[in-house]
């Protein structure tokens, strides 16, 4: 597993660990900062929307509305108004049709309606005046015409309310969902974090046995070399990183060191056989020496005994000299 370390220096390795972390966590710290941007950009185009729309609704419809009111209530003070009011409804409803916009949600859809009920209902302010002021309809009718128009008018009002409420509520949701985007991005970035941090150290552990293994196998080689052990050689990796560089120079000092080892135990014997054959020949001398002196002394003693036999023989001769000149 990962033998292809055997041929990447270690300088590179441990600088491509390091590397490799500090680009993946900048990787990450990008990718979450980008999300975020968008996760952010989405919420706040949802927010400017939202607001957009409650500020057109407040503009085009809520506004207008009580402008349109003011008129009516002047109508029914003043003949002359009637008219004012009622081309006020007709554009108010036009403008509101015009730019309606139908989002699906069913606020809005009972929003429409009611505009359409209050300004079916309202459109027969004129004829319903007129016709009071000529005495078409009673009093009574009237008032629960006006009575209708009260009420049509506050469910306007109330589902105008409702709409401004769920668009607060969807601001609101949108501000939620934000933060939890952000949560949710806060614990992904956290279990990313986490598992790229289990596989570097599980890659650091595997890098580092690459490492201090053969080291220490080189360490307990030394100190058998240390103490004369020639045999134990690291076995060679097909590597060009630094280790095995470090085990192939060793080998190769093993090598030296037993090539010497052994011209030395030859060199030895050959001392010593030398030493052995010296040996024999002084013990050789030797002997001969005492032979030579055994010979020597019986060499010695034989002159002696010459010597002596020498003396006697002259002093025999002298003896006889003395005998032969006293007898005559």
């Amino acid at each position: 597993m990962f033998t292809f370390l055997k041929d990447v220096k270690l300088k590179t390795q441990l600088l491509g660990l390091s590397w490799i972390t500090i680009s993946f966590f900048f990787l990450v710290i990008y990718i979450s900062f980008k999300y975020f941007e968008t996760a952010q950009k989405e919420s706040s185009l949802q927010i400017s929307n939202a607001v957009n729309t409650i500020n057109f609704v407040n503009d085009q419809e809520v506004t207008q509305l009580w402008v349109i009111r003011v008129h009516y209530f002047r109508s029914l003070q003043d003949n002359k108004y009637r008219q004012t009011y009622t081309n006020a409804l007709n554009t108010w409803y036009a403008n509101v049709n015009k730019s309606f916009k139908n989002d699906g949600q069913q606020s809005t859809k009972e929003r429409k309606m009611a505009f359409d009920a209050y300004y079916q209902h309202m459109r027969q302010t004129e004829t319903v005046l007129d016709n009071y002021a000529n005495g078409l309809i009673s009093k009574n009718e009237l008032r629960q015409w006006q009575d209708k128009a009260s009420m049509l008018g506050m469910d306007v009002v109330d589902k105008l309310n409702l709409f401004t409420t769920e668009l607060s509520d969807r601001v609101d949701d949108s501000i939620s969902n934000s933060e939890e985007k952000f949560s949710s991005l806060i614990t992904m970035f956290s279990i990313i974090s986490f598992l790229f941090s289990v596989l570097m150290l599980a890659i650091s552990f595997v890098l580092s046995n690459s490492i201090v293994n053969p080291i220490i196998s080189i360490k307990d080689a030394m100190l058998k070399i240390a103490e004369g052990d020639l045999s134990s050689k690291q076995p060679e990796d097909n590597g060009s990183n630094e280790l095995a560089q470090l085990t192939y120079s060793i080998n190769q000092t093993v090598d030296k060191l037993a090539t010497i080892a052994q011209g030395s135990h030859s060199i030895a014997e050959n001392v010593s056989s030398a030493s052995l054959a010296l040996t024999n020949v002084m013990e050789e001398s030797t002997t001969n020496v005492q032979i030579e002196l055994e010979q020597i002394e019986q060499v010695a003693t034989a002159v002696n005994e010459l010597s002596q036999t020498a003396t006697e023989v002259s002093l025999n001769a002298s003896n006889a000299e003395k005998a032969t000149v006293k007898h005559h």
